[in-house]
């Protein structure tokens, strides 16, 4: 988002720094980063929604797309 347009959504949601990476499940916010370092966001995206290994239980999102083999 661009906060300088939604500062009342950024604040309520914590967003102090750019980037803040927010996470949600369910429509409720499950965590945040602050800050661009690569190992981290991987991390928080590996807690909470798998690694993305097939063998993993089908807990992703329906429609999920990984955008990191499709985008490189």
């Amino acid at each position: 988002m661009l906060v300088l347009y939604v500062q009342e959504t950024a604040a309520a949601n914590g967003v102090t720094a750019m980037p803040t990476f927010l996470f949600f499940r369910n429509k409720t916010k499950i965590d945040l980063l602050r800050g661009a370092d690569a190992g981290s966001l991987e991390e928080k995206i590996r807690k909470w929604y798998g690694s993305g290994d097939e063998n993993e239980d089908e807990t992703a999102v329906k429609g999920q797309v990984s955008v990191t083999t499709s985008y490189r």
